[in-house]
C-alpha cells in the first residue's frame, strides 16, 4: 500500500476513537480489558508484542505508550512489577482502571509521561509499540497513532541506556510501511542490538517485534 493509503486507513482509526460512543471491551488469553473512548485499543500490534514478551515473576518492567494497558497487564498478571506511561492522561487512568479491576494494582503503577517516567530507575524489561508513522499529529489521540519525526523513536531509543538495566531486554512494535531499516540503524548507532523476534500481517501491513540489548 501507499503511504497515502495508510494515512487514510489510519484517519480512519482516529476518527472512530473519537468518536466512540462508550467504553469497549478487549479480551487476550483470560484478561478482560475495558477500552475508553479517545484512548489507542489493542491492534495486531500490540498483541504481537503481548504474545512475544517473555516474563519472569519479580521483574522491573516498563510500558511506555501503553494506550489501554494491554502489554503492561499481560506481565504484571504474569509476576511483573509494572510501570506504565502514556502521554494520554486518559490511557494512564484506563491502564489503571484495568489493573484494578483485573486485581493486580497493587503490583501496577501509571505516569503520565512522554515515554519515560522520572527518575531514571533502571528496569530489567522495557516494552513499548510506539506510534510509529511519521505524520503531523494535532491532539493526544492523534499522537497515539502518528509520531511527527519520529521523535517518539529517538527519544525511546536514546533514553534506553539510561533505564535499562544491566542484562536487560526490550522489546519494541513497529511496522514494515514505517520503516523497518530506520529502527535497525538507529540502534546500530547507539550500540543497541535489536533482531526481529516475531511476525504478523493484517490484511495490509506486516508487524513485527524487535528485542533489543545493549552491546
Amino acid at each position: 500500500m501507499s503511504s497515502e493509503d495508510i494515512i487514510q486507513l489510519q484517519s480512519a482509526y482516529v476518527e472512530r476513537m473519537r468518536t466512540a460512543p462508550s467504553v469497549s471491551s478487549f479480551e487476550y488469553e483470560s484478561l478482560d480489558l475495558l477500552v475508553h473512548p479517545g484512548v489507542f485499543p489493542p491492534y495486531v500490534d500490540g498483541v504481537l508484542v503481548a504474545d512475544t514478551i517473555r516474563v519472569a515473576p519479580g521483574e522491573r518492567w516498563l510500558d511506555a505508550c501503553t494506550g489501554s494497558g494491554l502489554i503492561g497487564l499481560v506481565a504484571a498478571s504474569r509476576g511483573a512489577q509494572v510501570t506504565v506511561t502514556d502521554i494520554n492522561p486518559r490511557a494512564v487512568d484506563n491502564a489503571l482502571e484495568n489493573a484494578e479491576k483485573l486485581g493486580i494494582r497493587e503490583q501496577f503503577s501509571g505516569a503520565v509521561a512522554d515515554v519515560f517516567p522520572p527518575p531514571d530507575t533502571p528496569y530489567d524489561v522495557i516494552t513499548i509499540n510506539p506510534p510509529y508513522s511519521d505524520h503531523a499529529a494535532c491532539d493526544l489521540i492523534e499522537r497515539s497513532v502518528w509520531d511527527p519525526g519520529n521523535q517518539v523513536l529517538y527519544r525511546f531509543l536514546a533514553g534506553l541506556p539510561d533505564y535499562l538495566a544491566q542484562g536487560g531486554r526490550a522489546y519494541l512494535g513497529w511496522a514494515d510501511f514505517a520503516n523497518l531499516s530506520l529502527v535497525a540503524l538507529c540502534c546500530k548507532e547507539r550500540g543497541i542490538e535489536a533482531r526481529i523476534t516475531a511476525r504478523r500481517r493484517d490484511e495490509h501491513s506486516e508487524f513485527v517485534v524487535f528485542e533489543l540489548a545493549i552491546t
